[in-house]
Protein backbone atom coordinates (compact mmCIF):
# COMPACT_ATOMS: atom_id res chain seq x y z
CA UNK A 1 0.00 0.00 0.00
CA UNK A 2 1.40 3.44 -0.80
CA UNK A 3 -0.05 7.15 -0.05
CA UNK A 4 -0.08 9.22 -2.35
CA UNK A 5 0.95 13.01 -2.34
CA UNK A 6 -1.90 15.26 -3.02
CA UNK A 7 -0.74 18.79 -2.55
CA UNK A 8 -3.79 20.96 -3.37
CA UNK A 9 -6.67 18.50 -3.03
CA UNK A 10 -6.20 16.64 0.37
CA UNK A 11 -8.78 17.97 2.11
CA UNK A 12 -11.16 16.73 -0.55
CA UNK A 13 -10.48 13.06 -0.84
CA UNK A 14 -7.87 10.19 0.06
CA UNK A 15 -6.15 8.32 -2.78
CA UNK A 16 -4.32 5.44 -2.61
CA UNK A 17 -1.85 3.13 -4.11
CA UNK A 18 -3.70 -0.81 -4.34
CA UNK A 19 -1.21 -3.51 -4.93
CA UNK A 20 -1.07 -6.96 -4.12
CA UNK A 21 2.01 -8.08 -2.27
CA UNK A 22 3.04 -10.79 -4.07
CA UNK A 23 3.04 -8.90 -7.04
CA UNK A 24 5.34 -5.97 -6.24
CA UNK A 25 8.60 -5.57 -7.39
CA UNK A 26 11.53 -3.11 -7.89
CA UNK A 27 10.58 -2.58 -11.85
CA UNK A 28 7.00 -1.31 -10.68
CA UNK A 29 5.03 0.11 -13.27
CA UNK A 30 2.72 2.73 -12.03
CA UNK A 31 0.29 3.30 -14.79
CA UNK A 32 -0.75 -0.27 -14.70
CA UNK A 33 -2.41 0.23 -10.39
CA UNK A 34 -5.44 0.68 -8.68
CA UNK A 35 -6.13 3.37 -7.31
CA UNK A 36 -9.13 3.76 -5.01
CA UNK A 37 -10.18 7.59 -4.51
CA UNK A 38 -12.94 8.45 -2.03
CA UNK A 39 -15.94 11.39 -2.90
CA UNK A 40 -19.72 6.26 -6.42
CA UNK A 41 -18.09 5.41 -9.89
CA UNK A 42 -15.90 2.90 -11.04
CA UNK A 43 -13.24 3.42 -14.10
CA UNK A 44 -10.92 1.33 -15.91
CA UNK A 45 -8.56 1.61 -18.92
CA UNK A 46 -6.91 -0.77 -21.20
CA UNK A 47 -3.71 0.37 -23.38
CA UNK A 48 -5.74 -1.55 -26.55
CA UNK A 49 -7.67 0.33 -29.00
CA UNK A 50 -8.25 0.85 -32.77
CA UNK A 51 -4.34 0.64 -33.72
CA UNK A 52 -4.43 -2.74 -32.73
CA UNK A 53 -7.32 -3.63 -35.50
CA UNK A 54 -6.17 -6.34 -37.69
CA UNK A 55 -6.60 -5.28 -41.49
CA UNK A 56 -9.23 -7.14 -42.24
CA UNK A 57 -11.58 -6.63 -39.38
CA UNK A 58 -11.38 -2.33 -39.05
CA UNK A 59 -13.58 -1.69 -35.68
CA UNK A 60 -13.05 -5.18 -33.56
CA UNK A 61 -11.90 -3.18 -30.74
CA UNK A 62 -14.58 -1.26 -30.99
CA UNK A 63 -16.78 -4.60 -31.55
CA UNK A 64 -14.96 -6.01 -28.22
CA UNK A 65 -15.51 -2.90 -26.10
CA UNK A 66 -19.49 -3.33 -27.08
CA UNK A 67 -19.58 -7.10 -26.07
CA UNK A 68 -17.59 -6.85 -22.89
CA UNK A 69 -20.64 -4.79 -21.35
CA UNK A 70 -23.00 -7.84 -22.56
CA UNK A 71 -21.97 -10.08 -18.90
CA UNK A 72 -20.03 -12.69 -17.45
CA UNK A 73 -19.86 -16.09 -17.79
CA UNK A 74 -20.84 -16.52 -14.18
CA UNK A 75 -24.24 -16.04 -12.82
CA UNK A 76 -24.57 -13.44 -9.84
CA UNK A 77 -28.25 -14.90 -9.46
CA UNK A 78 -30.25 -17.43 -7.22
CA UNK A 79 -31.13 -19.15 -9.68
CA UNK A 80 -29.42 -21.92 -10.94
CA UNK A 81 -31.73 -23.10 -13.31
CA UNK A 82 -29.60 -23.50 -17.13
CA UNK A 83 -32.69 -22.30 -19.27
CA UNK A 84 -32.28 -18.84 -17.47
CA UNK A 85 -28.51 -18.79 -17.17
CA UNK A 86 -28.13 -16.37 -20.77
CA UNK A 87 -30.50 -14.05 -20.30
CA UNK A 88 -29.88 -13.39 -16.76
CA UNK A 89 -25.93 -12.78 -18.27
CA UNK A 90 -26.43 -10.60 -21.51
CA UNK A 91 -27.63 -7.73 -20.08
CA UNK A 92 -26.83 -8.41 -16.01
CA UNK A 93 -24.52 -5.18 -15.80
CA UNK A 94 -25.75 -2.60 -17.73
CA UNK A 95 -29.80 -3.56 -16.16
CA UNK A 96 -28.55 -3.81 -12.51
CA UNK A 97 -26.58 -0.72 -13.09
CA UNK A 98 -29.52 1.47 -14.89
CA UNK A 99 -32.35 -0.65 -12.44
CA UNK A 100 -30.02 1.42 -9.59
CA UNK A 101 -29.84 4.70 -10.50
CA UNK A 102 -26.65 4.82 -12.57
CA UNK A 103 -25.14 4.68 -16.16
CA UNK A 104 -22.57 2.66 -17.99
CA UNK A 105 -20.04 4.57 -20.45
CA UNK A 106 -17.64 3.44 -22.72
CA UNK A 107 -15.23 4.25 -25.48
CA UNK A 108 -12.81 2.77 -27.41
CA UNK A 109 -10.00 5.24 -28.64
CA UNK A 110 -6.59 4.72 -31.18
CA UNK A 111 -4.35 3.49 -28.22
CA UNK A 112 -7.15 3.08 -25.56
CA UNK A 113 -10.40 1.39 -24.48
CA UNK A 114 -12.07 2.85 -21.19
CA UNK A 115 -15.19 1.37 -19.40
CA UNK A 116 -16.72 3.16 -16.57
CA UNK A 117 -19.89 3.17 -14.43
CA UNK A 118 -21.60 5.05 -11.88
CA UNK A 119 -24.30 3.71 -9.34
CA UNK A 120 -26.44 4.63 -6.04
CA UNK A 121 -24.14 3.99 -3.51
CA UNK A 122 -25.94 1.07 -1.35
CA UNK A 123 -25.60 -0.83 -4.92
CA UNK A 124 -22.11 0.13 -5.58
CA UNK A 125 -20.24 -3.32 -4.32
CA UNK A 126 -23.01 -5.50 -5.88
CA UNK A 127 -22.15 -3.62 -9.26
CA UNK A 128 -18.10 -3.45 -8.59
CA UNK A 129 -18.49 -7.20 -8.59
CA UNK A 130 -20.76 -7.63 -11.98
CA UNK A 131 -18.08 -4.76 -13.94
CA UNK A 132 -15.08 -7.02 -12.80
CA UNK A 133 -16.42 -9.95 -13.94
CA UNK A 134 -16.92 -8.37 -16.91
CA UNK A 135 -13.44 -8.38 -17.71
CA UNK A 136 -12.38 -11.50 -15.99
CA UNK A 137 -14.93 -14.07 -17.80
CA UNK A 138 -16.80 -12.44 -20.54
CA UNK A 139 -19.39 -14.32 -22.65
CA UNK A 140 -18.40 -13.55 -26.02
CA UNK A 141 -21.45 -15.16 -27.33
CA UNK A 142 -21.94 -15.44 -31.12
CA UNK A 143 -25.54 -14.76 -31.20
CA UNK A 144 -24.30 -11.22 -28.84
CA UNK A 145 -21.33 -10.47 -31.39
CA UNK A 146 -23.83 -10.27 -34.26
CA UNK A 147 -26.54 -8.25 -32.75
CA UNK A 148 -23.67 -5.81 -31.84
CA UNK A 149 -22.09 -5.81 -34.66
CA UNK A 150 -25.72 -4.17 -36.02
CA UNK A 151 -25.48 -1.91 -33.35
CA UNK A 152 -22.47 -1.04 -34.21
CA UNK A 153 -23.46 -0.21 -37.94
CA UNK A 154 -26.71 1.32 -36.34
CA UNK A 155 -24.27 3.99 -34.57
CA UNK A 156 -21.84 4.36 -37.84
CA UNK A 157 -25.23 5.54 -39.65
CA UNK A 158 -26.44 7.79 -37.47
CA UNK A 159 -22.73 9.47 -37.33
CA UNK A 160 -21.56 9.27 -40.68
CA UNK A 161 -22.89 12.29 -41.86
CA UNK A 162 -22.07 14.55 -39.67
CA UNK A 163 -19.31 16.89 -40.78
CA UNK A 164 -17.12 15.80 -38.02
CA UNK A 165 -17.38 12.38 -38.80
CA UNK A 166 -16.37 13.08 -42.09
CA UNK A 167 -13.78 15.39 -41.31
CA UNK A 168 -12.31 12.61 -39.51
CA UNK A 169 -12.57 10.51 -42.20
CA UNK A 170 -10.92 12.82 -44.90
CA UNK A 171 -8.42 13.46 -42.03
CA UNK A 172 -7.62 9.20 -41.97
CA UNK A 173 -8.00 8.93 -45.89
CA UNK A 174 -5.59 11.34 -46.88
CA UNK A 175 -3.05 9.78 -44.66
CA UNK A 176 -0.35 7.56 -46.20
CA UNK A 177 -1.65 4.13 -46.23
CA UNK A 178 1.33 2.53 -44.67
CA UNK A 179 0.44 5.21 -41.63
CA UNK A 180 -1.09 3.36 -38.56
CA UNK A 181 -3.75 6.59 -38.69
CA UNK A 182 -4.93 5.39 -42.24
CA UNK A 183 -7.94 2.87 -40.79
CA UNK A 184 -11.54 2.77 -40.05
CA UNK A 185 -11.78 3.02 -36.62
CA UNK A 186 -15.43 2.83 -35.94
CA UNK A 187 -16.29 -0.40 -38.08
CA UNK A 188 -19.67 -0.97 -39.46
CA UNK A 189 -21.60 -4.32 -40.52
CA UNK A 190 -19.26 -3.81 -43.91
CA UNK A 191 -15.95 -4.31 -42.29
CA UNK A 192 -16.73 -6.80 -39.61
CA UNK A 193 -18.30 -9.26 -41.95
CA UNK A 194 -15.14 -10.40 -43.95
CA UNK A 195 -15.41 -13.62 -42.03
CA UNK A 196 -17.86 -15.79 -40.47
CA UNK A 197 -19.06 -14.80 -37.40
CA UNK A 198 -17.38 -17.73 -35.29
CA UNK A 199 -14.23 -16.66 -36.42
CA UNK A 200 -14.52 -12.87 -35.73
CA UNK A 201 -15.66 -13.78 -32.57
CA UNK A 202 -12.57 -16.05 -32.09
CA UNK A 203 -10.49 -13.07 -33.45
CA UNK A 204 -11.73 -11.48 -30.42
CA UNK A 205 -11.47 -13.45 -28.06
CA UNK A 206 -7.96 -13.95 -28.62
CA UNK A 207 -7.57 -9.76 -28.50
CA UNK A 208 -8.74 -10.15 -25.53
CA UNK A 209 -6.84 -13.05 -23.75
CA UNK A 210 -3.61 -10.55 -24.95
CA UNK A 211 -4.67 -6.89 -23.82
CA UNK A 212 -7.18 -7.14 -21.61
CA UNK A 213 -4.46 -8.27 -18.62
CA UNK A 214 -3.34 -6.64 -15.46
CA UNK A 215 -0.67 -4.96 -16.71
CA UNK A 216 -2.38 -2.95 -19.83
CA UNK A 217 -4.93 -1.52 -17.18
CA UNK A 218 -5.31 0.91 -14.97
CA UNK A 219 -8.31 1.15 -12.40
CA UNK A 220 -9.52 4.13 -10.66
CA UNK A 221 -12.79 3.47 -7.94
CA UNK A 222 -14.40 6.18 -6.43
CA UNK A 223 -16.52 5.31 -3.79
CA UNK A 224 -18.50 6.73 -0.48
CA UNK A 225 -16.95 4.06 2.29
CA UNK A 226 -13.70 4.56 3.91
CA UNK A 227 -10.50 3.95 1.59
CA UNK A 228 -9.69 0.12 3.45
CA UNK A 229 -13.00 -1.33 2.77
CA UNK A 230 -12.83 0.10 -0.76
CA UNK A 231 -9.34 -1.78 -1.08
CA UNK A 232 -10.59 -4.84 0.12
CA UNK A 233 -13.22 -4.78 -2.66
CA UNK A 234 -11.29 -4.31 -5.20
CA UNK A 235 -8.53 -7.55 -4.40
CA UNK A 236 -11.55 -9.41 -3.82
CA UNK A 237 -13.30 -8.65 -7.14
CA UNK A 238 -10.26 -7.70 -9.00
CA UNK A 239 -7.74 -10.77 -7.55
CA UNK A 240 -8.58 -13.47 -10.68
CA UNK A 241 -7.50 -10.65 -13.24
CA UNK A 242 -4.85 -11.99 -15.59
CA UNK A 243 -1.27 -10.40 -14.42
CA UNK A 244 -0.31 -10.75 -18.51
CA UNK A 245 2.97 -10.33 -19.85
CA UNK A 246 4.98 -6.76 -18.94
CA UNK A 247 4.65 -3.69 -21.09
CA UNK A 248 7.28 -1.59 -21.46
CA UNK A 249 5.63 1.76 -21.26
CA UNK A 250 8.64 4.11 -22.63
CA UNK A 251 7.34 6.33 -25.06
CA UNK A 252 9.05 5.99 -28.30
CA UNK A 253 11.68 9.01 -29.32
CA UNK A 254 10.19 10.62 -32.58
CA UNK A 255 11.71 8.95 -35.53
CA UNK A 256 10.91 11.10 -38.84
CA UNK A 257 11.99 8.02 -41.29
CA UNK A 258 9.73 5.84 -39.53
CA UNK A 259 7.19 6.03 -42.54
CA UNK A 260 8.96 6.30 -46.23
CA UNK A 261 6.58 9.31 -46.69
CA UNK A 262 4.99 12.44 -44.98
CA UNK A 263 1.62 12.29 -43.49
CA UNK A 264 -0.12 13.93 -45.50
CA UNK A 265 0.90 15.61 -48.71
CA UNK A 266 2.60 18.83 -49.03
CA UNK A 267 0.41 22.01 -49.69
CA UNK A 268 -2.56 20.30 -50.58
CA UNK A 269 -6.12 21.90 -49.35
CA UNK A 270 -8.82 19.73 -49.18
CA UNK A 271 -12.75 21.07 -49.56
CA UNK A 272 -15.38 19.55 -48.29
CA UNK A 273 -19.29 20.35 -48.54
CA UNK A 274 -21.08 20.89 -45.01
CA UNK A 275 -24.24 19.22 -44.61
CA UNK A 276 -24.84 21.21 -41.34
CA UNK A 277 -24.51 24.75 -42.76
CA UNK A 278 -21.56 25.29 -41.23
CA UNK A 279 -18.23 27.19 -42.70
CA UNK A 280 -15.13 25.85 -41.15
CA UNK A 281 -11.23 26.18 -41.97
CA UNK A 282 -9.21 23.49 -39.89
CA UNK A 283 -4.87 23.69 -40.22
CA UNK A 284 -2.96 20.37 -39.17
CA UNK A 285 0.45 19.73 -38.40
CA UNK A 286 1.76 16.38 -36.86
CA UNK A 287 4.03 16.70 -34.23
CA UNK A 288 6.33 14.48 -32.69
CA UNK A 289 4.12 12.77 -29.78
CA UNK A 290 4.54 13.65 -26.04
CA UNK A 291 7.96 12.05 -24.55
CA UNK A 292 8.92 11.88 -21.09
CA UNK A 293 12.12 13.71 -22.09
CA UNK A 294 9.92 16.82 -22.39
CA UNK A 295 6.29 16.37 -21.06
CA UNK A 296 6.88 18.81 -18.56
CA UNK A 297 8.52 21.36 -21.58
CA UNK A 298 5.74 21.00 -24.17
CA UNK A 299 7.19 24.18 -26.44
CA UNK A 300 4.22 23.71 -28.47
CA UNK A 301 2.38 25.31 -25.83
CA UNK A 302 3.65 28.44 -25.96
CA UNK A 303 2.63 28.63 -29.66
CA UNK A 304 -0.97 27.75 -28.75
CA UNK A 305 -1.26 30.47 -25.71
CA UNK A 306 -0.50 33.02 -28.16
CA UNK A 307 -2.37 31.99 -30.75
CA UNK A 308 -5.22 31.27 -28.20
CA UNK A 309 -4.68 35.39 -27.46
CA UNK A 310 -7.63 37.15 -27.70
CA UNK A 311 -6.65 40.78 -26.80
CA UNK A 312 -6.35 43.92 -29.24
CA UNK A 313 -3.68 43.37 -31.61
CA UNK A 314 -4.06 39.31 -31.51
CA UNK A 315 -4.56 37.69 -34.75
CA UNK A 316 -8.25 36.60 -33.25
CA UNK A 317 -8.94 40.33 -32.47
CA UNK A 318 -7.43 41.26 -36.24
CA UNK A 319 -9.70 38.28 -37.76
CA UNK A 320 -13.07 39.52 -36.01
CA UNK A 321 -12.40 43.34 -36.89
CA UNK A 322 -12.85 42.42 -39.87
CA UNK A 323 -15.91 40.85 -39.69
CA UNK A 324 -13.94 37.23 -40.97
CA UNK A 325 -14.49 35.06 -38.48
CA UNK A 326 -16.76 34.18 -35.50
CA UNK A 327 -14.56 32.12 -33.94
CA UNK A 328 -10.95 30.42 -33.56
CA UNK A 329 -9.81 27.65 -31.05
CA UNK A 330 -6.02 26.02 -31.46
CA UNK A 331 -5.22 22.83 -29.19
CA UNK A 332 -2.59 20.47 -28.95
CA UNK A 333 -2.56 17.04 -28.42
CA UNK A 334 -4.24 15.53 -25.64
CA UNK A 335 -5.96 19.00 -24.63
CA UNK A 336 -8.72 19.06 -27.17
CA UNK A 337 -9.92 15.93 -25.21
CA UNK A 338 -10.68 18.00 -21.70
CA UNK A 339 -11.54 20.91 -23.46
CA UNK A 340 -15.40 22.03 -25.21
CA UNK A 341 -13.54 21.33 -29.11
CA UNK A 342 -14.75 18.68 -30.88
CA UNK A 343 -11.54 15.84 -30.33
CA UNK A 344 -10.42 13.72 -31.95
CA UNK A 345 -8.67 9.92 -31.64
CA UNK A 346 -6.11 11.00 -33.46
CA UNK A 347 -5.33 13.92 -31.60
CA UNK A 348 -2.43 12.46 -29.57
CA UNK A 349 -0.83 8.89 -30.03
CA UNK A 350 2.00 7.78 -29.64
CA UNK A 351 3.03 8.38 -33.82
CA UNK A 352 2.31 12.11 -32.89
CA UNK A 353 0.57 14.80 -31.39
CA UNK A 354 -1.90 16.86 -33.96
CA UNK A 355 -1.70 20.90 -33.84
CA UNK A 356 -5.12 22.31 -34.81
CA UNK A 357 -6.22 25.48 -35.74
CA UNK A 358 -9.95 25.84 -36.53
CA UNK A 359 -11.71 29.11 -37.33
CA UNK A 360 -15.32 29.18 -37.50
CA UNK A 361 -15.55 31.33 -41.27
CA UNK A 362 -18.34 34.72 -41.87
CA UNK A 363 -19.49 34.98 -45.67
CA UNK A 364 -17.30 37.89 -45.92
CA UNK A 365 -14.68 36.20 -44.29
CA UNK A 366 -15.20 33.22 -46.91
Amino acid sequence: MQELDEDSDSDYYDAQLVQNDDEKDDNHDEENDAYIIRPDESQKVYRFGSIDDPPDMMGIAHLIEHMLLRGSTENPGENNDASCFCFINIFQFRSFVKMNGGRVFAVTDMEHSGFSFEIDTPYFQAGLKRFAKSFISPLMDVEDLKSEINTINQEWLGWKFRDVARLERLFAHTTHVDHPFHRFTTGNKRSLSNHEPKSVRDAAVKLFVKHFVASCMKLVVIGADPVDKLERCVKKYFSELTRGQQINLAFPEYDTHRWKHSLWKHGVAYFLESLEGSQTMKISWILPPVSRTHVNKRPEMFILRLLCDESQGSLSSFFKSKLWITSLRVWSGHESKFSEVESSSYCSTLAGQLFVISMDITDRGW
